[in-house]
């Protein structure tokens, strides 16, 4: 399966949380995936932004220090084809990419050596079963993508 982790396409989704702007990248990709019995656990892996606008996202230069976070993160997570890069959401103060895994025991090291290096910004993150990926569902039907 790790020849067919899929990266793409990539669509942009607008909304809102809690009344405050919501953006998403979604990995409409990995419809085909979703549900894959053997990537059944989630990793949601958030980054509090530091200093966010009145509407709770970004500026430019913070942008550019969370993309940096996710060129780190994104291959640390997926070499091996271990896990699947799913989403990307940014609200209310904080980013959070969303992946799908096959080994859940490999994600708290993993994620230490990427906070190891990330300077900018501290990670957080959560690994929960989610079988019928039902995050990445909920984003993936508001596109009206399949």
């Amino acid at each position: 399966m790790a020849n067919d982790i899929p990266d793409g396409p990539w669509v942009v989704a607008q909304g809102d949380y809690n009344g405050r702007p919501l953006f998403a990248r979604i990995n409409t990709g990995a419809r085909g995936m979703a549900g894959d019995p053997g990537y059944g656990h989630r990793v949601g892996v958030a980054v509090p932004l530091l200093d966010p606008n009145a509407d709770g996202l970004p500026g430019p230069e913070e942008s550019a220090q969370l993309d940096e976070v996710e060129q780190k993160l994104v291959p640390a997570l997926t070499s091996g084809g271990t896990a699947v890069f799913v989403l990307a959401i940014t609200t209310s103060g904080m980013r959070e990419f969303v992946f799908y895994t096959s080994k859940p025991a490999a994600v708290e090291p993993c994620l230490q050596r990427v906070s190891a290096l990330v300077e900018t910004h501290e990670l957080e993150h959560v690994v929960e079963e989610d079988p019928a990926w039902v995050v990445f569902e909920q984003f993936a039907r508001s596109t009206d993508v399949a």
